[in-house]
């Protein structure tokens, strides 16, 4: 298979992945707060909590809990089988590593979130920690 058939049946991948998305797509991002209580909060507070209910439906509803993290060696081993050079298999090694660390940090963001809501008493200063990093990897969500 040349990198063109390859670069082909994945674009058409993600045209039926998009597809899908876009079928059950609603109409509406009208929020309601499930982890708030009706009680009156900091607007600080809030912001957490938004960002935090945003992500999670973003994981529940377009990653269907599925990240993109790679098994780098068995990646490595078909990218060899369709004859890339040493050097194409080094280079997207190296993109496919700087990826599975952003994805496994939204996984560990994700696990962590499920676990707070159980737990509300973590520190205030774990929650600001999470939101940067939440806010560092905003980029990859919404795709």
């Amino acid at each position: 298979m040349t990198d063109t058939d390859l670069y082909i049946k994945k674009l058409e991948e993600q045209n039926e992945h998009f597809q899908q998305r876009l079928s059950t797509y609603e109409s509406s991002y009208c929020h309601v707060f499930k982890n708030l209580e009706n009680k009156n909060y900091d607007i600080d507070f809030v912001m957490f909590i938004a960002c935090f209910e945003m992500f999670e439906t973003f994981v529940i509803k377009e990653l269907n809990g599925h990240f993109n993290i790679i098994n780098v060696e068995e990646y490595k081993v078909t990218l060899k089988e369709n004859n890339y050079s040493d050097d194409d298999v080094k280079g997207l090694i190296e993109v496919a590593e700087k990826d599975n660390v952003g994805w496994t940090t939204i996984k560990e963001l994700y696990e962590w979130w499920e676990s707070y809501k159980k737990d509300k008493t973590i520190a205030d200063t774990v929650c600001d920690e999470k939101l940067k990093s939440l806010m560092e990897y905003r980029t990859w969500l919404w795709t």
